[in-house]
């Protein structure tokens, strides 16, 4: 869907609706598909972000010494026959050499093979660029490799540098109002989107009332795990079943983000979302239950942010931490669907369909897709016996990630995934939305 909206996806008499596919879909035999999900032939079958295709990088160091053969091995896919391929890369010396004389001829060697990666260098260090994510450099003689991944400073101050938290308004009158829809407002972009989860504390004379089900709806200074429902600017957003009483707010707000995490650089990252980074030293604070985590950057608040996915305790950063770009190759961009953008059905047999979206969408191809399977059971009849039997199938889509109506179709999606498992039908399936 090149422009997604939350009301794309819809239940009515245990039907999940999906806008421009005609394909019923039972809801109470059906789930969404997560990252880990795969097949039986290995194909992972999961809910998948797009991929900036970043290249894998390694430095070759030596020596200038005559009469010395410099080695190295490398290995990868082939770029003719798409198999996995492998090369030694040699050169000796005369008797009297250069190291302009060595890297010219490691770089000539290297760029001949049948390779995607392209050698540069006149002296010692010889680069090696490689967009296939597989490819593998390994020293032989009389050379030293090593990854040359590039990295990014980090902000000085080690709890500003990786962080949960995020500034309110400093006027405490702006950092939250409202009653039917409470809206909070940030110092500065908070790079947050609808479907994402905070705590927020430290309001006093505005409370919250959590009218979520299961809540005491009791009014609250502070208010945890909550969903937010939409981002109307930058600096804001408001709170999914929840709504407020009271105030002005007096207080000053802590804001603390549940699944994603800030990552604050020294100078401009020049990052993009899809783009994909590693993160090392974390220290007190931690993310996913540890120090180290690699994520995809999920949005850029300022030039020298990004927001990342990472699951982080409440506790304040104290190392100094590593940021190294991790290679990958593209992935579902425009450009790689356009042979792939109807939604394929596929069971056992001969129960193999393809449904087009209504829109008439052909994929931008500049622009990314976050792809949805969603597994579900089909009823059929087997033969020759006649009975009635339901096979499990699975329907794949792309929704366009820079639609401005996507945020909101994954927070949809995303609702459906906290609470929707196999064979286990939700108490209102046959009414309303997800």
């Amino acid at each position: 869907m090149n422009t997604p909206i939350a009301s794309d996806f819809t239940i009515s008499n245990g039907i999940l609706n999906v806008d421009g596919l005609s394909l019923d879909i039972p809801y109470e035999d059906a789930r969404l598909l997560t990252v880990g999900d795969s097949q039986s032939n290995g194909g992972v079958r999961g809910l998948e972000r797009s991929r900036i295709a970043q290249s894998k990088i390694f430095s070759v160091t030596f020596s200038a010494t005559g009469n010395t053969t410099f080695q190295f091995n490398i290995s990868g896919v082939n770029s003719q026959t798409g198999l996995s391929d492998s090369y030694s890369v040699s050169f000796t010396s005369g008797g009297t050499t250069s190291l302009a004389e060595i890297a010219s001829a490691l770089v000539a060697a290297t760029n001949g093979l049948n390779l995607s990666v392209v050698a540069t260098g006149a002296g010692s260090p010889v680069t090696l660029t490689s967009t296939d994510a597989s490819l593998q450099v390994s020293a032989v003689s009389n050379v030293t490799v090593a990854a040359a991944q590039t990295t990014f400073a980090p902000n000085g101050t080690p709890a500003v540098a990786i962080r949960s938290t995020v500034a309110p308004d400093s006027n405490p009158n702006l950092a939250v109002a409202g009653t039917t829809t409470v809206t909070v407002t940030t110092d500065a972009p908070h790079g947050l989107l609808p479907g994402d989860v905070v705590d927020i504390s430290g309001a006093t004379t505005f409370q919250f009332i959590d009218t979520r089900p299961g809540s005491n709806q009791a009014a609250s200074g502070a208010v945890s795990d909550v969903v937010i429902a939409t981002v109307p600017t930058s600096t804001t957003f408001t709170l999914q079943g929840v709504q407020g009483v009271g105030g002005p707010n007096g207080g000053t707000l802590v804001i603390r983000t549940k699944n994603v995490v800030t990552v604050e650089t020294l100078n401009v990252h020049g990052l993009l979302p899809g783009n994909a980074v590693s993160v090392s030293g974390v220290a007190t604070m931690t993310v996913n239950g540890g120090a180290d985590f690699t994520s995809i950057v999920r949005s850029v608040p300022a030039t020298d942010e990004m927001v990342l996915f990472g699951v982080p305790n409440a506790s304040n950063n104290t190392g100094t931490i590593t940021i190294a770009s991790v290679p990958q190759g593209r992935k579902n961009y425009g450009a790689d669907l356009s042979p792939l953008f109807t939604v394929t059905t596929g069971g056992l047999g001969a129960n193999i369909n393809t449904e087009q979206l209504n829109e008439g969408d052909t994929p931008v191809a500049a622009e990314g897709y976050t792809r949805i399977g969603i597994e579900f059971q089909s009823p059929g009849i087997s033969a020759p016996a006649n009975v009635q039997t339901k096979n499990t199938r699975t329907v794949y889509l792309y929704l366009n990630e820079t639609a401005a109506g996507y945020a909101e179709s994954m927070k949809r999606l995303g609702e459906v995934v906290r609470n929707w498992s196999f064979n286990t039908q939700l108490a209102n399936a046959n009414a309303g939305s997800l």
